[in-house]
This record gives structure tokens, sequence and C-alpha cells, in this order.
């Protein structure tokens, strides 16, 4: 993980596991780029800086974070993520939410 927090040009997921409880993804921006503005309805979300800095809006309240910054992001809540002039490496840990349940067939390859 190291490696990946010293990497130049990744953007976005750079690293992610799972347990049958908690999902944990490492993410890394460039400078100005982030997560744009929505509404996450399903799991609270820890958000922990790693480096760099970013203005992290939460229901239109915006803090700016730096490396050693936890951020508990209430589910329900409208938050937006913009990396900082040196970009920024963050690690979300969450619930892991329910996977898709399949809701048709896939045809048969049989003729």
């Amino acid at each position: 993980m190291i490696n990946a927090l010293a990497q130049p040009g990744s953007n976005g997921a750079i690293w992610g596991t799972e347990t049958q409880d908690l999902d944990a993804t490492l993410v890394r921006w460039e400078a100005g780029l982030g997560v744009t503005r929505h509404l996450n309805e399903e799991v609270d979300v820890i958000m922990t800086v790693l480096a760099g800095e970013a203005a992290v809006t939460v229901n239109g309240e915006t803090c700016q974070l730096a490396p050693g910054c936890i951020l508990v992001i209430p589910k329900g809540t409208v938050r937006e993520i913009i990396a900082g002039p040196e970009g920024m490496t963050y690690l979300n840990i969450h619930k892991r939410k329910r996977g898709m349940m399949p809701n048709m067939v896939r045809p048969s390859t049989k003729l």
C-alpha cells in the first residue's frame, strides 16, 4: 500500500478489499479532482486522510482535511470531496453494502 500512496497520476480507487461485514477502499485524486456532490443513503462512511489535503463538504458545511484527519460521514448526507493543490490519498471504510440480487435469468447458451 505504501507504493500506491507514492504513485502520482492515479485517480479514483487504487486498492480495495472487503470482508463479510466491511468494505475498505484506498482512493487517490490529483489536485482539483475528487468526488462530485452526491447523496449516499446506504451506509455511514469513515474517511481517513493519509496524504495531501482536501476540501470536504458535507450537507453544505466545508472543512479542510489533512493527513491524520478522520471524518465520519453519516448516511443520508450530501457530500463532495475536492483534492488540494498536491492531490490527496484517503481510506474509506464502511459497512459492506448489500449485493445486487439477480432479477433476470440468463438465456441458455444451448441451441
